[in-house]
C-alpha cells in the first residue's frame, strides 16, 4: 500500500493557503523578494506547524540573496511546510518543477512538492515520497513533473516538505509548461461550449403537464433510457455540442403527440439521426465480464428484441460500439479515487416547482445517473429498470412544491444509500413535516420508539415522562403505522439506519401540541405534549454528572511514530482495542473501523452500522434539489460488500431498555469487559500483513 504523508494531503495543506492573492503578476520562486512583516520570501505562506521554523536565510544559498530554510525546533515535530500558489492563468499539458535542496541531519526527509487541483480535487501530485532526501547533502538540483490539464486546473501549489528531524534549504525553483517558463507561457483560451450558449429552455420547458396512460408511459420510458444513453455515449453531446437538458424539451413535444408507438420511435430514430454518425472508434473495446470487472453496463430495454426497429437498434448498436472516450462535458472521474463528478448539470436553482417537463427531467437526469454511475446499483434490492416507468406517474402527477420534492425524496430512497437524501434544507420538506418538535429525545431500542432524554425546554415535559418510556401511539396513531408511513421518505442503507433518523421526523409537526400514547411498566397513559420550533431546542446537558463516555483503566497511551495501516512489517498497538459502533458509525467511520479490522488485536462491539462507505458524489436536480450518492464501492478484502451492509461485527450487542433505566451505558461496559480481559497481556509489538 503506497503511503501518502499527511502533509501532502489535500485538506491538510490548503487551510494555510487563505492569505494568498488569487492572481499575480510575478513570481518570486527564487525567494529574492523578501516580505519584512512575515519574515518569508513574497508570496510564500508557512505551515502552522509550532516545531517547525520556516524562515528566509540570507547566510546560506544557492543563488541570490535570499533561500527558504525548514527546521524542526522540537523532537515531537512530524513535518514542516512551505507552500507558494500559483495561479493557472497558461495552456499547456505538462509542467516540470525545478529546484535545488540543501540538508543538514533529515532523519525522515525533505523534498520539494507540487499538486494540481481541480474544482473535484488533487488531478496530480509529487512530492518526491519515494526518493526523498536523507541526511546531509549539499546543494542539488531535483525535478518534478506533474500533469497540466488548462480547462480543468483551478490552483497550483508548490513548496517545501519537510518530515522528521534536521533542516532543509531550498532555492532558485523555477516552473515551465511544456518546456517554457510559466511567466512567458501563452495565456490559456477559454474554452465556450455550444451547450453553453442554448439558453431557451432555462426557464420553462414549455410544457406545463402531460396527459398519461399506459402507451404514454411506455414511450416516456423509452425516451428517458434513451436521452441518458445519448448523453454518456454519443461522441457529439460529450464534446459539449448540445445542451441535452434542451435537446429533451425539443424532442419531448413530438413524443407525446405520437399516436402510437411507432411514430414515438420513428420521431426518436430522426432525433439520434440529426446528432450524427460517430467516427470509428479503434480503441471502444467489448466489455467482457471476468474477475476484474463488478458490474456491467445495463442498457435497460434499448436493445431488447421489438422494443425499436432492427435498423434504429443496429445505429444504437454503432454509438454504443463505437462510444465518446475521454473527456464528457457531463462526465468525469474524479482525480485518485475515481467517484463519479456529475458536470454541468443546472440545478435550475429558482424553480421551487418545475414545470412537467423539467419534472420528467429531474427523474431522467437522476435515473441515468444511477444506471449508469452508481458503483451498487446491484445492491439496490430491486430492479432499477423497472423504476423509470413506475415514478413517471409520481413525477409528471406531483401537484405542487411539496409532492414534487417528496417524489424526488422517495426516488433517492429507491437506491438505499445513507449518503443519497436530500441535503439542501428544502424549505417544501421542511414545511410538510413540519417545523415543531417536542423538547423530547427518543430512539429505537429493542424495535420500539424510546424516551432516552431531553432538551432543555423540557421542564414541564420531564413531570409528564420519563426516560424508558415506550411511545406506542403518536397523535393517536399506532407506532408501527408512522414507521410505515415515513420508511418510503427515509432514505438510508439499511433498516438499522432508517429507524436511526426516522424519530426525527414521526414526532415532528406543523402544530405546536403533540398527544403521546406511553408505555410505562406495562401501564398505558396519555399525555398533552408541548412543541417548540427546531431552532429553538437545545441539548440538554449536566457539566457536573460524571462523563460517562468513557473509563480509565490500567494501562497507559503514548504517541508513536506515524504509522502506515498495511505492509507486511506493520506494528500495533500491543493491547486489545475495542470499537464500539451502530447505526450512527457512517461513512469515514466505517471506513476507519475496517483500517482498524486490519490489526490483530482490533474487536468491533456493537450493531448494523450504516451501510454507507466510499467518496461521495454530488447531484443536482431541478429546484435545486441536493443530493449525494456513494460513488466507489468499498469491499474487504475477500471481496465482501459493506455498501448496505455496513462493518463486520466482532460482538453483537444493543442496548436494552432495562439498561436505560438503570443510567447503564451497556456497550461500553462491554467493552472495558473485553479490554479488561487482556489487560495483563504485555510483550513485543504484534505483527500482522494487511
Amino acid at each position: 500500500m503506497k503511503t501518502i504523508h499527511p502533509a501532502i494531503a489535500c485538506c491538510a495543506v490548503a487551510m494555510v493557503f487563505s492569505t494568498l492573492t488569487a492572481a499575480q503578476t510575478t513570481y518570486n520562486l527564487d525567494m529574492e523578494n523578501f516580505n519584512s512583516t512575515t519574515g518569508l520570501p513574497v508570496n510564500w505562506t508557512a505551515s502552522s506547524n509550532p516545531f517547525y521554523k520556516i524562515r528566509t536565510d540570507s547566510q546560506t544559498v544557492q543563488h541570490g540573496k535570499y533561500a527558504l530554510s525548514i527546521e524542526r525546533t522540537a523532537d515531537n515535530g512530524e513535518y514542516g511546510v512551505s507552500n507558494f500558489l500559483v495561479n493557472p492563468t497558461f495552456g499547456g499539458k505538462k509542467l516540470v518543477l525545478t529546484g535545488y535542496v540543501k540538508t543538514e541531519d533529515v532523519t525522515g526527509y525533505a523534498a520539494l512538492w507540487i499538486r494540481i487541483d481541480s474544482k473535484s480535487g488533487t488531478m496530480s501530485i509529487d512530492n518526491m515520497e519515494n526518493r526523498g532526501i536523507k541526511g546531509t547533502t549539499d546543494w542539488k538540483q531535483y525535478t518534478l513533473t506533474v500533469n497540466y490539464d488548462a480547462e480543468e486546473v483551478v490552483q497550483i501549489y508548490l513548496g517545501g516538505l519537510l518530515v522528521g528531524g534536521g533542516k532543509m534549504w531550498m532555492d532558485n525553483l523555477m516552473v515551465t509548461v511544456d518546456g517554457v517558463p510559466i511567466a512567458q507561457a501563452p495565456a490559456k483560451k477559454p474554452v465556450i461550449y455550444k451547450a453553453q450558449s442554448d439558453t431557451v429552455f432555462n426557464t420553462s420547458s414549455g410544457i406545463s403537464n402531460i396527459s398519461l396512460n399506459k402507451q404514454v408511459i411506455e414511450n416516456l420510458t423509452n425516451l428517458g433510457q434513451l436521452w441518458g444513453f445519448l448523453k454518456y455515449h454519443h461522441p457529439a453531446i460529450a464534446a459539449g455540442n448540445y445542451n441535452w437538458d434542451a435537446e429533451l424539451f425539443r424532442i419531448l413535444p413530438e413524443v407525446l403527440a405520437a399516436k402510437n408507438k411507432t411514430q414515438a420511435n420513428i420521431a426518436m430514430e430522426k432525433w439520434v439521426d440529426a446528432l450524427g454518425k460517430p467516427d470509428s472508434c479503434v480503441p471502444c473495446k467489448t466489455i467482457q465480464k471476468d474477475s476484474t470487472i463488478k458490474l456491467l453496463p445495463d442498457y435497460g430495454s434499448l436493445f431488447a428484441t421489438g422494443n425499436f426497429n432492427p435498423g434504429f437498434i443496429s445505429k444504437l448498436n454503432y454509438i454504443k460500439n463505437n462510444r465518446n472516450q475521454g473527456k464528457n462535458y457531463y462526465i468525469a472521474m474524479n482525480y485518485g479515487v475515481g467517484n463519479p463528478e456529475f458536470k454541468n448539470e443546472n440545478p435550475y436553482a429558482k424553480m421551487l416547482y418545475p414545470d412537467a417537463g423539467y419534472r420528467l427531467l429531474a427523474l431522467y437526469r437522476y435515473w441515468n445517473m444511477i444506471q449508469y454511475f452508481f458503483p451498487n446499483r446491484h445492491l439496490i434490492g430491486e430492479d432499477w429498470n423497472k423504476v423509470l416507468p413506475a415514478f413517471i406517474p409520481t413525477f409528471v402527477n406531483a401537484a405542487d412544491t411539496s409532492a414534487y420534492s417528496l417524489a424526488c425524496l422517495t426516488l433517492i430512497g429507491r437506491i438505499n444509500d445513507t449518503h443519497a437524501n436530500i441535503w439542501s434544507n428544502n424549505a417544501s420538506l421542511n414545511k410538510h413535516f413540519g417545523k415543531y418538535y417536542p423538547p423530547v429525545q427518543t430512539k429505537f431500542i429493542e424495535n420500539k420508539l424510546v424516551v432516552t432524554g431531553f432538551y432543555t425546554n423540557a421542564d414541564s415535559v420531564q413531570q409528564l415522562l420519563a426516560k424508558g418510556d415506550v411511545i406506542t401511539r403518536i397523535n393517536n396513531e399506532k407506532t408501527e403505522d408512522v414507521v410505515k408511513r415515513l420508511l418510503p421518505q427515509t432514505p438510508a442503507s439499511n433498516y438499522e439506519t432508517q429507524l436511526r433518523d426516522l424519530p426525527l421526523k414521526m414526532l415532528r409537526g406543523n402544530s405546536d401540541s403533540l398527544l403521546l400514547e406511553i408505555d410505562r411498566d406495562g401501564k398505558k397513559q396519555h399525555f398533552s405534549v408541548h412543541r417548540y420550533e427546531t431552532g429553538k431546542l437545545k441539548m440538554q446537558i449536566d457539566y457536573s454528572a460524571p462523563d460517562s463516555s468513557y473509563k480509565l483503566i490500567t494501562g497507559s497511551f503514548s504517541i508513536t511514530p506515524v504509522l502506515n495501516n498495511g505492509g507486511a512489517d506493520s506494528l500495533y498497538f500491543t493491547r486489545k482495542v475495542i470499537i464500539i459502533v451502530n447505526a450512527t458509525s457512517q461513512s469515514q467511520a466505517e471506513y476507519t473501523t475496517m483500517a482498524f479490522q486490519s490489526a490483530p488485536n482490533v474487536t468491533v462491539l456493537g450493531s448494523t452500522t450504516a451501510g454507507a462507505d466510499g467518496n461521495v458524489s454530488p447531484i443536482y436536480l431541478p429546484g435545486n434539489i441536493f443530493t449525494y450518492i456513494s460513488g466507489i464501492g468499498i469491499f474487504y478484502p475477500d471481496g465482501s460488500e459493506t455498501q448496505r451492509v455496513g462493518v463486520r461485527i466482532d460482538v453483537p450487542m444493543k442496548p436494552t431498555i432495562k439498561g436505560l433505566k438503570e443510567g447503564r451505558d451497556e456497550l461500553l461496559e462491554k467493552a472495558i469487559e473485553l479490554a479488561e480481559k487482556d489487560n495483563d497481556n504485555t510483550g513485543s509489538p504484534a505483527k500482522k500483513a494487511f
